[in-house]
């Protein structure tokens, strides 16, 4: 196994690399250098509102959130694979409701999950 450099990203590279797995959110970390000197980005913290692979599935609430976690776990990989190394471990924050369908006597279960993390080069 080889180590892969960090690539520098812009936000809208961060962006579009996060896409596919849902909403991101990005903060970055610096030094406070004086004098108005450019300071390298240190850490990037990384929140992503995940979203499901196959939102029109008729699958229940497990799998749904099964789905979530398979979406936090490509979104990690698809960060490490471009050179960055996570600072802690990623946090997973599972959610969801049961909302009613007019006419259906089941309930529909909405997952939603919120995966933090963050890395440096």
């Amino acid at each position: 196994m080889t180590d892969v450099k960090a690539q520098g990203l812009s936000l809208d590279e961060w962006h579009a690399l996060l896409e596919p797995y849902g909403w991101a959110n990005i903060t970055t970390r610096s030094p406070a250098v004086p004098f108005r000197v450019a300071a390298p980005i240190l850490e990037w913290e990384i929140c992503v509102m995940l979203k499901l692979s196959h939102p029109d599935t008729q699958d229940g609430e497990w799998a749904r959130r099964s789905d979530l976690l398979e979406q936090a776990r490509k979104a990690v990989e698809a960060v490490q694979a471009r050179g960055y190394r996570l600072s802690d471990a990623p946090r997973v924050d599972l959610g969801g409701r049961y909302m009613y369908q007019m006419g259906d006597l089941d309930p529909v279960f909405i997952a939603e999950a919120e995966l933090r993390f963050a890395v440096h080069r």
